[in-house]
């Protein structure tokens, strides 16, 4: 019981952060040029920022099973804990 709880817990936080911070971190960005004299230079940013998500989402779709599976912890054949700690770490990281 106590797991579900917990689960549930965790989805509502992420559900909340996402939430929170994806529709502004778009709108932060383009809010810092000043149109009509940087239309140009906006269209590049917002181009190497869908880029940029889209790139992150894809490596990590491919790299998180491979760690998982080629690497071996705790005795076991597969390692769970890699596969979530490395984009844990990586989301600590990126917070500063």
């Amino acid at each position: 019981m106590i797991f579900r709880w917990m689960s549930m817990l965790g989805l509502a936080l992420i559900a909340l952060g996402t939430g929170g911070i994806k529709p502004c971190v778009a709108a932060f960005g383009g809010d810092q040029f000043i149109l009509p004299q940087q239309a140009a230079q906006l269209v590049t940013f917002f181009s190497f920022f869908y880029m940029a998500i889209n790139s992150g989402s894809l490596i990590s779709t491919a790299i998180t099973p491979i760690m998982r599976s080629s690497v071996q912890c705790f005795d076991q054949d597969s390692c769970y804990t890699l596969a979530f700690a490395v984009p844990a770490a990586l989301m600590i990281v990126a917070l500063r």
